[in-house]
């Protein structure tokens, strides 16, 4: 095992020197890498192997983790808690293999990708239901539940069409509400810097039959700087019930968020505002027989209201007005499973229609319609487009190996996409208990948003005739578990096609437009570790958590030069370290440390120059005391107070200091 870790750190070594970048700070990275590889070599001497049998919950049909022929991180119920950070989006930030891209702070606007693909292509669930919006991207983390609430993020790599439906084009993030029995109540309060305030609360109520979780928060502040004041508040509720013969799940949940949007999309209008409202509901029943049978309905709507000029002020005089946008997501479908002496095989169809109403996005209506909830505003445009998916998997365990291979077909009934497919398959082979070998080929796609076709606007214009993006990806990888370790290295080669992107020729042109690439291709690996010990003999372990992780990704494009504004605009190398430790008693800490260093130009707004991203680093803290049911913490984001950018031209908050409590009692 010494001498794949040695070579692994040459590989590394040569593979980052050939680059452009500081060696400097590859030094530090790598010294960080071979560090945990040795202490790797020294935990793998314990003969004692417990591979976590979570089940994974973001398929269609749901499976155990040690079953994963794929590259799955789990972030359980105490790293959440534990985290110094508030949001899911910052929480999604100390993983190298997710890129997050924020506008504003404290999640406000996040936009997530991975494996070097775009937001556009990461399919977000709530509890397995599809949480993407049709109208863009930018809204499909406005998720109604709040991370304190939340029981595990499953983070599934690599493209997942044929299992996950359409728009995991580069992966998957299931976000999993509390679910287990019990009967608690929580309540948690946060000041801070920038008049900022969280106030949350949960209740869990559980019976023999039945059991409801239903959460609450409001948070807001002044902004870190003009124009970047924000309010949010959520609602969520989730009730399982145990009937006779199936057991019942239902959720539903509700945001209503407004926020000072300085330059988010475009620097030459400093005074944006937008306000969104979604809503959210879901039911599901479960047959749990030799024939498993799953259907499931679920609803989201989300609206939007978009002002270039907040209020109107200083508008100018071509200026008519704000942007209004209402979509609509009905989807129905039916999962099915069973296993036979030859394997176990899913397979299910379902239906799902997206439609917008809108003053910029579609098609002209013959009459127009009053926005919804607003005191002003029309509705003048539509679009629609309703598809039928069917899809099968099987897979089998022969001996040490675990093979599975199926594939989906989309079909677009009112819409020019007509029918999409995708295929795969994966292969894993286990090396005793602890080692995991797999490889996996998959094809994928993603159909273009209303705003990818249909926007118009000063800085960017639509393209009504885009193509559906595809790709076909080929991965393999290694998962090591160890009682306390579990090690994972992948390496991925993606060949994109028609990839969906909004660009420039130079930085004269006034504005951005969708285009189809010819082909891009991403060349990538990724090598992580976490440390949990086990607990034992009463005793609490010095150290609670720690991961460490690094990716490395390469997008080439075969189409002429050209200003991308997303698909070239990559995280090249990101290095990520976490750690929680006790202090003294019942005072503990956890520590952040984050390194991003992005591919791709901006035009800066000041000079007009297209300028570089530049690396930076990103160290997060919080201290925690516990008393009795209370728990005591403060938290410090940004402590270096770097000055940095996930977009050009949309600076982000420097240090940022937050004082909380929480409380928990158990209800009898």
């Amino acid at each position: 095992m010494r001498s794949l870790n040695t070579f692994a750190a040459i590989f590394i070594h040569n593979y980052l020197y050939n680059s452009k970048h500081k060696k400097m700070k590859i030094r530090l990275i790598l010294i960080c890498i071979v560090g945990y590889l040795t202490a790797y070599n020294v935990v793998a001497q314990t003969d004692t192997i417990k591979v976590s049998e979570i089940v994974i919950s973001a398929n269609r049909t749901p499976y155990v983790f040690s079953d994963a022929a794929r590259t799955v991180k789990l972030i359980s119920k105490a790293e959440i808690l534990s985290a110094p950070v508030g949001t899911v989006a910052d929480l999604l930030e100390q993983f190298a293999g997710v890129d997050v891209r924020q506008r504003g702070g404290s999640g406000i606007q996040a936009d997530v990708s991975m494996k070097g693909g775009t937001f556009e292509q990461t399919l977000i669930l709530l509890n397995g239901f599809r949480f993407n919006d049709p109208q863009t991207g930018h809204h499909s983390m406005n998720l109604p539940i709040d991370l304190n609430y939340i029981e595990r993020i499953e983070i599934l790599e690599g493209p997942g069409a044929r299992i996950y439906g359409p728009n995991a084009f580069s992966g998957a993030i299931n976000i999993v509400t509390n679910s287990e029995p019990k009967n608690e109540l929580m309540f948690n309060a946060t000041g801070g810097q920038f008049g900022f305030f969280d106030l949350n609360a949960a209740l869990h109520i559980s019976s023999s039959k039945s059991n409801h979780f239903v959460s609450g928060s409001y948070k807001q502040s002044a902004g870190y700087t003009e124009n970047t004041d924000f309010n949010v508040g959520n609602f969520f509720y989730s009730g399982n019930f145990n009937l006779k013969t199936i057991s019942l799940q239902v959720q539903t949940g509700y945001q209503n968020k407004q926020f000072g949007a300085n330059s988010f999309y475009s620097a030459k209008y400093p005074n944006q505002f937008e306000h969104t409202l979604s809503n959210f509901a879901a039911v599901r029943a479960i047959y749990n027989g030799k024939i498993k049978i799953s259907p499931a309905i679920y609803w989201r709507r989300h609206q939007d209201r978009f002002e270039l000029y907040r209020n109107k002020e200083g508008a100018a005089s071509w200026y008519t007005g704000h942007n209004y946008h209402l979509t609509n997501v009905l989807s129905f479908e039916v999962p099915v499973s069973f296993s036979t002496v030859a394997g176990k095989t899913n397979v299910g169809f379902d239906f799902t229609t997206e439609g917008i109403v809108s003053n910029v996005l579609g098609n002209l209506m013959n009459e127009k319609r009053k926005a919804l909830f607003e005191t002003e505003g029309y509705y003048t445009k539509y679009a629609e487009r309703t598809a039928f998916n069917a899809y099968i998997d099987h897979s089998v365990r022969i001996n040490n190996f675990m093979i599975s291979a199926g594939g989906s077909g989309n079909y677009y009934f009112n819409s020019p996409f007509g029918l999409q497919t995708a295929f795969g398959s994966e292969l894993a082979y286990n090396v005793g208990k602890r080692i995991k070998l797999y490889a996996s080929g998959n094809q994928s796609f993603r159909v273009p948003t209303y705003t990818d076709l249909y926007y118009s606007g000063p800085t960017n214009v639509g393209n009504p005739t885009l193509v559906p993006e595809t790709s076909f990806t080929a991965e393999s990888g290694l998962n090591i578990y160890l009682n306390n370790w579990n090690v994972n290295t992948s390496v991925f080669n993606r060949w994109g096609y028609n990839l969906i992107d909004w660009g420039k020729e130079n930085a004269a042109l006034p504005k951005y437009t969708s285009m189809n690439l010819t082909e891009v291709q991403s060349l990538g690996f990724d090598i992580s570790a976490s440390y949990k010990p086990q607990p034992g003999n009463g005793k609490i372990a010095a150290i609670h958590n720690f991961t460490i992780s690094y990716s490395y990704i390469e997008n080439t494009k075969e189409s002429g030069d050209y200003i991308s504004y997303y698909v070239m605009d990559n995280l090249k190398h990101k290095f990520s370290t976490t750690l929680k430790h006790a202090i003294y008693k019942k005072m503990s800490a956890s520590w952040t440390v984050v390194y991003q260093d992005r591919a791709g130009k901006y035009t800066n707004f000041v000079s007009n120059v297209e300028t570089e991203y530049a690396p930076f680093w990103l160290i997060d803290g919080r201290l925690f005391y516990g008393i009795k049911n209370f728990d005591i913490y403060l938290e410090a984001n940004n402590l270096l107070n770097t000055s940095y950018y996930d977009l050009g031209n949309v600076p982000l908050p420097g240090r940022w200091i937050k004082l909380g409590v929480s409380y928990k009692i158990k209800l009898k």
